[in-house]
């Protein structure tokens, strides 16, 4: 599904979009949604030879939205019949090219295969709309006839699943006057279906069908928001809406092969990979919030409208806040997730609940190690994207020191999450810009290196691994000695958890400490027992105020020893 894929320094997307619209790639199963949005958007700016070819095909430039619509829809041309049920109609033909055939077993005068569409985009509605609370598509007025959503079913392009056009702003002023709020950048929009899903790739007719419903009818929901919201968001969260709505059929599967074998790409970036992106969003969903939290990241784009900036991962960021987590949080979470591709709950937060039927094992490794004690090992990249993830595998007998630089921006813009399993299946994750492994009874180390910060734009890094020291784990506490586990997350936006182990019961005071040696909070004043103490830290001072974002260091002060440990909040 080529979807501007390569924007080049001599044509804009909007023109990559027309070039797909008058040249059709010869790549099949084509959703051209995104496309559409962008012409209707966008459109006026083209030169006038391109606004030419569009209006023979039936475009429209009278308008504040380029679209498909003049006197009439172009899309009923040669639909001579409709059904109405519920909010939609549903325009089709009996006879000639666009014809769905005339068979219809339950003898109601509509042909069967319409039936099944009235059936499937019912439980589309009701999915989304009744149980997920999604907020109904604006009314085009009497457009198509009457004031239903309108649904063309047609001899598409080959390959065509189907599309949403956009026609006008909502209202005419971009507010949909189905939500209780006020939109900016609403539009309304119509749909289109194949009259013949026969000859797709894996799935039945039916259940291209239904696939096809869930997607589609979602853009047509997000267009009620903002319809400006960025393409990779609109496509990759449509992909999630498919499994929340037809689960058993997986379409959505057909993507995970090619996204992660490059998961150094952008989850914004575009062909296929938007399509791919939906793991985001799964992930999201079962751990972060759920489908509330999905909805949310539309509701806070109304506000935030990307027209002129992309607001995507800060309006997902401040969804993803309001349910105690952040954009980051996700991010590294996701990426520790799709290297284990698992659906065991012991490995806690970073699971799939269907990873196992996944057609894939890992994803793409960047480079493999080989660590000899004594020498040092390197590892630097110039090919990683924002929002993205490199996976480095560790071999080596001897204990090692990680060690993650920035070459080109801020260390604080990566985070470097160690992944180790043992040889009884128990992972163990530590995550900082340096780490200590031991590779004793260890099956598997794997490196993941995340570009999270929001702003930058260079994601050039290195590694050093060099000796490091065995590790402690189940050997006692010298007297005295005060260890402090790292802290997970780290960097952190929201809470961070570490553990303070100590091998005698004694008087300490454990406090947060800023770069330049102030206590900006205590966290812990008093006798603490031998052995682990775990606490938190919410980012907050002691005035309740939320800490600037900044390095900061964990003090535990013991009766003879104090030890420190770094750790990065991100506001």
């Amino acid at each position: 599904m080529a979807l501007l894929s390569v924007v080049t320094a001599e044509k804009r997307p909007v023109e990559l979009s027309a070039d797909f619209i008058l040249n059709p790639t010869a790549d099949p199963w084509i959703h051209t949604t995104p496309h559409l949005l962008n012409i209707a958007l966008h459109g006026h700016s083209l030169s006038e030879n391109q606004k030419e070819s569009l209006r023979e095909l039936g475009y429209s430039f009278t308008g504040e939205l380029v679209n498909h619509t003049s006197i009439t829809r172009w899309e009923a041309d040669g639909l001579d019949q409709f059904t109405d049920s519920g909010m939609f109609r549903f325009h089709y033909t009996t006879d000639g090219t666009h014809s769905v055939g005339s068979e219809d077993l339950n003898g109601n005068s509509i042909p069967d295969y319409v039936d099944s569409m009235v059936t499937i985009f019912s439980n589309v509605h009701t999915n989304q709309l009744l149980d997920m609370n999604y907020v109904q598509p604006p009314s085009d007025g009497s457009g198509g006839g009457s004031d239903h959503y309108d649904i063309y079913i047609r001899n598409l392009q080959a390959g065509y699943y189907g599309y949403v056009q956009a026609e006008n702003f909502a209202s005419g002023n971009g507010d949909n006057e189905n939500s209780e709020g006020t939109e900016m950048l609403a539009v309304t929009s119509y749909m289109a279906m194949r009259n013949d899903y026969d000859g797709f790739p894996s799935n039945t007719p039916i259940e291209n069908i239904q696939v096809t419903a869930a997607h589609e009818f979602f853009h047509a929901i997000q267009f009620g928001y903002n319809a400006y919201e960025k393409p990779w968001l609109m496509e990759a969260t449509a992909v999630w809406m498919e499994e929340q709505v037809y689960d058993s059929i997986n379409d959505c599967y057909q993507y995970l092969p090619s996204w992660f074998a490059y998961p150094q790409t952008s989850l914004n970036a575009g062909g296929t990979h938007w399509y791919g992106s939906f793991i985001f969003f799964q992930y999201i969903e079962e751990h972060m919030g759920g489908s509330s939290a999905m909805q949310r990241i539309f509701e806070i784009g109304v506000s935030q409208p990307s027209d002129e900036t992309d607001f995507s991962q800060s309006n997902i960021d401040q969804a993803l806040v309001e349910q105690g987590f952040s954009f980051i949080e996700a991010l590294n979470g996701m990426a520790i997730a799709n290297l284990l591709l698992t659906s065991d709950s012991e490995t806690s937060d970073y699971t799939y609940s269907e990873a196992e039927d996944y057609p894939i094992s890992e994803p793409g490794i960047y480079r493999t190690v080989s660590f000899i004690k004594g020498f040092e090992s390197s590892v630097t990249s110039t090919s990683l994207n924002k929002y993205a993830t490199q996976y480095i595998k560790l071999e080596s007998d001897n204990p090692m020191k990680v060690v993650l630089s920035s070459v080109s921006t801020y260390t604080a813009d990566f985070q470097m999450n160690a992944i180790l399993q043992n040889n009884t299946g128990l992972i163990t994750i530590f995550s900082g810009n340096e780490v200590n492994i031991d590779p004793t009874g260890m099956i598997a180390m794997t490196l993941a290196i995340v570009s999270q910060d929001t702003v930058g734009g260079d994601w050039d890094y290195s590694i050093s691994i060099t000796d490091g020291i065995p590790s402690v784990i189940g050997e006692p506490l010298l007297p005295g000695e005060i260890k402090i586990e790292s802290n997970y997350p780290n960097p952190f936006n929201g809470t961070t958890s570490f553990q303070i182990n100590i091998a005698e019961t004694q008087q300490m005071e454990v406090e947060i400490v800023n770069s330049i040696g102030q206590t900006v909070r205590t966290i812990l004043e008093g006798n603490v027992e031998a052995g682990g103490t775990p606490l938190t830290w919410d980012g907050r001072m002691e005035t309740g105020e939320r800490a600037p974002s900044g390095l900061y260091f964990v003090n535990a002060i013991g009766q003879s020893t104090t030890t420190s440990e770094k750790i990065l909040y991100l506001k």
